[in-house]
């Protein structure tokens, strides 16, 4: 099954923010293949910048 994720979830995953962690790695956890849009690529982007923060700018080249 394919799973598309919005900025929100990838954004709430790399923060951790526990509210939505647990749901999130349960997703995760049942094996699907996890795609993404540009537009949420970019989307995810945006507070690293603002903040410098390169390490949050790195993303793995296949993520379409």
């Amino acid at each position: 099954m394919r799973i598309y994720l919005d900025s929100v979830t990838i954004i709430y995953l790399i923060e951790e923010v526990s509210v939505y962690l647990e749901k999130i790695n349960f997703i995760i956890s049942t094996g699907s293949e996890f795609c993404t849009s540009q537009l949420s690529y970019l989307e995810c982007k945006i507070k690293p910048t603002k903040e410098n923060h390169l390490a949050l700018l790195i993303f793995p080249k296949d993520i379409s």
